[in-house]
């Protein structure tokens, strides 16, 4: 089974679509109008493939038009109704589903912590943003890299999560992008 904004289904039976790329791109490019400090932090060409959601970082002054533009990107789209949950701190899911088969999930943070210490916030990240090809902010790869290496790689014993870092692909987004690497290093 595959998980958010991708899509997820909402039964084992359930098929989806392969094509997310031309659903999702016009509300990647929508927010990326919104403000210098939004972008996607994490795995955008997961979620476009229909594999896993979305990882967004905003500042929490902005949630309420992001809430506003995933609604008019739903209804244009044919999807709905539009979920909001604001049950972690510093972060909402902002959730279109589509029919009884599937849902489509935005995670929107405004920070994220470490192991109880901020980490970043959406305005440090805003520094290592780049123009994705297709049209969106989006994180560095190098820095998406190194901050993964830091919130994944590593188990609370301080044991290497190897499988993890394969699985993300940390090493080959640390290989594709020193620039980003230094930036995210400094932070």
């Amino acid at each position: 089974m595959r998980s958010p904004v991708g899509s997820v289904p909402l039964s084992p039976g359930a098929e989806i679509s392969e094509d997310r790329s031309s659903l999702l791109l016009p509300l990647f490019k929508s927010l990326t109008a919104l403000s210098p400090n939004c972008l996607v932090w994490k795995n955008p060409d997961m979620a476009l493939s229909g594999i896993g959601d979305v990882d967004y970082m905003a500042p929490e002054v902005l949630w309420s038009s992001i809430i506003t533009h995933v609604r008019q990107w739903a209804t244009a789209a044919g999807l709905g109704p539009v979920i909001v949950c604001h049950h972690l701190p510093d972060g909402m899911f902002v959730i279109a589903l589509n029919g009884s088969n599937e849902f489509f999930q935005l995670d929107v943070r405004s920070r994220t912590s470490f192991r109880g210490s901020t980490l970043f916030s959406a305005e440090d990240l805003a520094q290592m943003a780049q123009m994705d090809r297709r049209g969106f902010r989006r994180l560095r790869p190098g820095a998406e890299g190194l901050l993964k290496l830091v919130l994944k790689g590593l188990t609370w014993g301080g044991r290497p999560r190897v499988g993890k870092l394969q699985s993300e692909g940390v090493l080959q987004l640390i290989d594709q992008d020193v620039v980003g690497v230094r930036q995210a290093a400094a932070l």
